[in-house]
């Protein structure tokens, strides 16, 4: 379950609250430019990524280039070098049944109307090819109210870690 207590939000977040850099703003220099991340697009995973756990304090950017408009950046805050290509989930798209979702987000403590659901991108280059795949086992799901998220491994397991992404 999310804990909701101050205990578990990230240290910029609890700063925030008492009244310290509530518009604390960092710029970093990412693989698609400066990108500016603050109070309005971070998001705290007390229990990080699968395989990233020391890793919290996370922001959530547009990439700038137009063409990537149904990507975003889930650019790491304390470590810079750390970021994931992702993309929003509708909860009735279709790849993911929707009480799958629901579970999911439930199992976590989201309630579902205040969940979003981000997926983790994969790019793979073969030779000339490029091939784009989506984890659709493990989503993020994030408390939109809360700015809180966590990824959690589907109870179905069906769902492929590498979906290829339609073009």
């Amino acid at each position: 379950m999310l804990e909701s207590n101050a205990a578990q939000r990230s240290a910029r977040a609890r700063r925030a609250e008492e009244g310290g850099a509530a518009e604390e703003r960092v710029t970093i220099e990412t693989r698609f430019g400066a990108l500016e991340f603050g109070p309005e697009n971070a998001i705290y995973l007390p229990v990080g990524l699968l395989g990233f756990s020391d890793h919290h304090d996370f922001g959530l950017a547009d990439l700038p280039q137009a063409q990537l408009a149904d990507f975003k950046l889930l650019q790491c805050l304390d470590d810079t070098s750390l970021s994931f290509i992702v993309t929003p989930l509708k909860i009735d798209d279709g790849r993911v049944a929707r009480e799958d979702l629901e579970d999911a987000a439930l199992s976590v403590g989201i309630p579902v109307e205040a969940a979003a659901f981000l997926l983790i991108v994969t790019l793979r280059q073969n030779d000339e090819k490029v091939t784009i795949t989506v984890n659709l086992r493990a989503p993020i799901v994030v408390d939109v109210n809360r700015a809180i998220a966590r990824q959690v491994v589907m109870a179905n397991s069906s769902y492929p870690i590498q979906q290829p992404l339609q073009p």
